[in-house]
């Protein structure tokens, strides 16, 4: 249901950040404090055009769950 579900709406690093680790860090982060909580999955969406970030997300364990418009609807569950 809805309300076990984290939903980021956007996480963006300054382009001078990226790729040194501050995303990967954040995305930890949040995983890591959301499995002290009830929750039970994270979802965010990802442009189809923006493959890099899609590995991103991939690497931290979230999967490929479906399409909508301009976007893929990625999925972590946290137990």
């Amino acid at each position: 249901s809805l309300k076990d579900d984290l939903y980021i709406h956007r996480v963006a690093i300054d382009k001078k950040f990226q790729k040194k680790g501050f995303g990967t860090k954040l995305l930890n982060r949040i995983i890591n404090e959301t499995k002290k909580t009830n929750i039970l999955s994270i979802t965010l969406q990802v442009p189809k055009e923006n493959l890099g970030v899609q590995c991103f997300y991939k690497t931290l364990g979230f999967k490929k769950i479906g399409i909508n418009d301009r976007w893929f609807v990625f999925k972590r569950n946290i137990r």
